[in-house]
């Protein structure tokens, strides 16, 4: 069981300028400096800095996520607020799928989607799924303010910055 994350959202990585990554993002971003960052270039921004991510995405405003896989880690980057939300998820094969569409994933569970009875309760009482759950058991989103490492679900998140 591999537990690598791999990507199967609604577009694919593109190549970061170095070549030595892979990128995703969405959204839109301002920089200490005032540069606007919009889609891919909110995943650029952050590539050309992954020596000090942490600090990179913390300094950015705006609403956005975005997901930096190199040869041996993938990162999922979101903003203070999680407001695009990344979906995380057990796939047959034992690797985490990302998506940007909640439907790719559940496409790649090993079992049959079922409610998760905590989620539905959520739902009931306050008129949403609170946290990182989704209705789907087994299906997370990312943090908010999180920069999540291999293998980016449930127990494994590992946060490295927050704001």
């Amino acid at each position: 069981m591999t537990r690598r994350a791999i990507w199967v959202g609604t577009a694919p990585l593109e190549r970061c300028e170095t070549g030595s990554c892979r990128v995703w993002a969405r959204g839109y971003a301002t920089g200490p400096d005032g540069t606007t960052y919009l889609g891919a270039a909110i995943g650029l921004h952050l590539a050309k800095h992954r020596d000090r991510l942490a600090g990179t995405a913390s300094r950015l405003n705006g609403c956005f996520s975005a997901v930096l896989e190199e040869d041996d880690r993938t990162r999922v980057v979101t903003d203070r607020f999680g407001t695009i939300p990344i979906y995380l998820g057990p796939d047959r094969s034992g690797s985490i799928a990302g998506a940007d569409d909640p439907w790719r994933v559940i496409q790649r569970l090993a079992a049959a989607p079922q409610i998760g009875p905590p989620a539905l309760v959520d739902l009931l009482h306050a008129g949403y799924v609170t946290g990182d759950r989704t209705l789907i058991e087994g299906i997370r989103t990312a943090s908010p303010a999180a920069i999540a490492r291999n293998p980016p679900l449930c127990n494994h998140l590992k946060m490295a910055h927050g704001r």
